[in-house]
């Protein structure tokens, strides 16, 4: 009977950390909800031109220069030369220019396609750093009007700190502050495969191990994603600014994972 009742109490205290995780996850849901509303203000920020743009103006001047060469040759010297035939019976090719002569648009056009192009991804920049200047004006003027509606999520925020630092700091394994984890501990806990939490944590990590074995890349997308929700809990904890480190650390992670799973893709498809 005590061994039951010390289960159903780890598994109260599992379900009590997980709502407070839940909660975390709730407040950051509101949180850029309400930032959403003004994203319409900010003024988008133009992509540098790239490779596909370089060869479109390649090609295009090649063809504008082309032109412009068997224009100038057809004027000046194939008409001239077969008048001079008509008059003196020489023969036609023998005023005509090398092949090399045709071949001198494509050089041209590389130097100036990388001119053009260039000149435009400057200007690119320079509207760029004007836009930018203008959105840090337009958020500052943002967290102004929004500061009122978010006084009620930092004080949530600060509740679920102080919950977290006096109930579950200690014990609980930080690294492990996830949905995921808490809900397979909860898992493990009421269907008897685990007592306490060192139990319930090593058979998760056994279940990891079983995953990244199956699937290298999901896992290491999954890796990232875990790693940027422990992030985020370790900020609220210690007290850092939850507004902006968390969610830049948890885009960055998710980008990162994203290049690690195409990555790790293409290697397993060469490897096949």
């Amino acid at each position: 009977m005590t061994n039951m009742n010390e289960r159903a109490r780890l598994q109260n205290w599992l379900e009590y950390v997980l709502g407070l995780i839940r909660r975390v996850d709730d407040l950051y849901r509101q949180e850029a909800s309400l930032k959403s509303r003004y994203d319409n203000q900010y003024q988008r920020y133009l992509k540098t031109w790239g490779a596909g743009m370089y060869f479109l103006w390649t090609l295009i001047l090649t063809l504008m220069f082309s032109a412009f060469v068997i224009l100038v040759v057809f004027t000046t010297i194939i008409l001239p030369a077969m008048g001079a035939r008509d008059r003196d019976g020489g023969l036609f090719s023998e005023g005509i220019p090398g092949a090399g002569l045709f071949l001198l648009p494509l050089p041209v056009a590389l130097i100036g396609a990388g001119i053009i192009l260039f000149v435009l991804n400057s200007r690119v920049r320079t509207i760029n750093e004007v836009r930018g200047a203008t959105n840090a004006r337009m958020q500052n003027e943002i967290t102004v009007r929004i500061a009122p509606e978010l006084v009620p999520i930092n004080r949530g925020f600060a509740e679920v700190r102080q919950a977290l630092r006096q109930n579950v700091v200690g014990h609980f394994p930080v690294e492990y502050l996830y949905e995921d984890a808490l809900s397979f501990c909860i898992f493990a806990v009421a269907n008897f495969r685990a007592n306490s939490i060192t139990e319930a944590i090593g058979l998760y990590e056994n279940e990891l191990h079983r995953q990244r074995t199956e699937s290298y890349a999901d896992s290491q997308l999954q890796e990232q994603r875990r790693a940027a929700r422990v992030a985020r809990i370790n900020g609220i904890i210690n007290g850092m600014g939850h507004a902006t480190s968390a969610i830049r650390t948890e885009d960055a992670a998710t980008r990162s994972a994203m290049n690690a799973n195409i990555a790790a893709s293409r290697q397993s498809a060469d490897q096949r």
